[in-house]
Formats: C-alpha cells, sequence, structure tokens
C-alpha cells in the first residue's frame, strides 16, 4: 500500500465545524471515472492522505486553502490516476509551491475563501486515467439539483473510523444557499464567515449520506464540471440535519488563472 488513509483534524462536538471530509454511504468509483482527482499525500514521517485536490492542468493542482495553512510543501506529494490506494500502477509528482488565498484566515475555526493552489515539480502525462478537471464560467449559480462528491475519507465513524481502499462516491442534492447560510449560522453562530455566495452546500437533510473525515479539497460535480470543493460540515458526518460546505469554484476563477498563468479548461 503506497500511503495511508488518514487525516489528523480537529472534531468538536455535534454543530461544530469538522474541516476535513470524506464519504459515508458512497459506493466504489472506477477506474477513470473521475480522472481528475488527486489524492495529496503528507510524507513528514508516516506517510498518509492529507487531502484531496482536482487538476487543473499538466502542472497544478486546486484544493482547499486549510490543506495549507503552514504552505510547507516540502513533503507533499500528488497522486493521479488511481481508484485503489494499493495500486501502484500511477503517476505521482512533489510538490514545489503552494498558494493559498490572501483572504483565507488560518487562525479562525471557519473561514471563507478556503482554497488554494499547488504547483508540481514536473508535469503529469495526461492518458485515460490522467485528464484536468472542467471548471465552470466564472459566477455560475449552482442553486439546485443533484451533484457527485468522491474521496477517500471515512466511510464509518461509529465506534471508529474506518478508511476505504477504494475511491468513493456519492449523489447529494445541492441546499439552496440562504436555507444553508441559515441553519449554519443557527449552529456555529458568529464563527461562520461571510460567504457573499462564495460557497455551496449540500445535503440530504435526512442524513445517511454526504462527506466525512479525510478528504476536504476533493471535488463537487455537477455535469461532469467542479463546482465545488470540500471545505467543512456539521458534525457528527452525515447526521440528520447534518450539511457540508463547499467552496463555490466559479466565485473563484479570476485568482485561479492570475496565480497559475496557464490555460484552463471550461464548460462549453
Amino acid at each position: 500500500m503506497f500511503f495511508a488513509v488518514f487525516s489528523l483534524f480537529i472534531i468538536q462536538a455535534f454543530a461544530a465545524p469538522s474541516h476535513h471530509l470524506g464519504i459515508i454511504d458512497g459506493e466504489n468509483a472506477t477506474l477513470g471515472e473521475f480522472p481528475y482527482i488527486v489524492a495529496v499525500e503528507d510524507c513528514d514521517g508516516l506517510c498518509f492522505v492529507k487531502c484531496g485536490g482536482v487538476l487543473l492542468t499538466e502542472s497544478w493542482i486546486l484544493t482547499a486553502g486549510h490543506c495549507n495553512k503552514k504552505e510547507m510543501f516540502d513533503d507533499l506529494q500528488a497522486h493521479v490516476g488511481i481508484t485503489n490506494v494499493d495500486d501502484t500502477d500511477h503517476q505521482f509528482r512533489h510538490v514545489v509551491k503552494i498558494i493559498v488565498h490572501p483572504k483565507f484566515d488560518e487562525h479562525a475555526s471557519i473561514s471563507s475563501h478556503d482554497i488554494a493552489v499547488m504547483k508540481l515539480k514536473t508535469p503529469l502525462i495526461l492518458d485515460d486515467r490522467v485528464k484536468v478537471a472542467v471548471l465552470p464560467k466564472p459566477n455560475t449559480d449552482e442553486s439546485s439539483g443533484n451533484a457527485t462528491v468522491t474521496g477517500w475519507g471515512a466511510i464509518q465513524t461509529d465506534p471508529y473510523k474506518i478508511y476505504p481502499n477504494d475511491l468513493q462516491k456519492a449523489v447529494v442534492p445541492i441546499v439552496e444557499y440562504n436555507d444553508c447560510m441559515a441553519k449554519l449560522k443557527a449552529e456555529v453562530g458568529e464563527d461562520l464567515p461571510e460567504y457573499n455566495n462564495t460557497a455551496v452546500c449540500t445535503g440530504p437533510y435526512t442524513g445517511g449520506i454526504g462527506p466525512c473525515y479525510g478528504d476536504s479539497g476533493s471535488p463537487l460535480i455537477q455535469d461532469d464540471v467542479v463546482v465545488g470543493l470540500v471545505s467543512w460540515g456539521s458534525n457528527p458526518c452525515a447526521f440528520p440535519g447534518a450539511l457540508a460546505v463547499y467552496t463555490k469554484v466559479s466565485s473563484f476563477i479570476d485568482w485561479i488563472q492570475k496565480n497559475i498563468d496557464e490555460e484552463l479548461t471550461f464548460e462549453s
């Protein structure tokens, strides 16, 4: 096994934010189904999957800002073209640069602008298993319908966490932005930042399915377009009434383009 699926996160009582999320009640993804997903591995001592991400170009990855609070990249590697973590037949590259959004507040329990880009030491080779993500046009609204969230995070948390070897996927409903913000405000109070429509939320309110510990920065996909990056969620995972919060990718297209200075792929 080339890395251990593991996460190091602060977990508080119900209604407090859980920052690193994976998939509860998902199903196995197939090889090549999400060819742009990235496993970001930290090898400072014991190697573990620190976060997920998506491939922007052959040399740049998009992920969550809180995955890189200290902007330490010497021990980070990006693994692509895999679904099963036991698979050694895949590409990986070392990370040589991290740019976190300047408005992300690493000292806050929850922050808006939870987004970062990472540059790889050498470009990846694109093929059937490794492709760049399709991004939304700037300021696109994802206010309704279903979307798919993917990740290698926990599939069980009680009585202990269990992590899958296979990449998981789950279909979740998008929750209307104002309804989501009102519910989150009631849960976390003054800790909730001003998002100004730069976040996407998913349910379901009935619980039982959705993100959990292990894969912040992983994509939320709607119609084959990466519309969000897992940021944080209510605790415990997939509890009735719990919501998951994602950074809204379309709100940050200009920032992404400015920082990577390479051509991106957009929805038609």
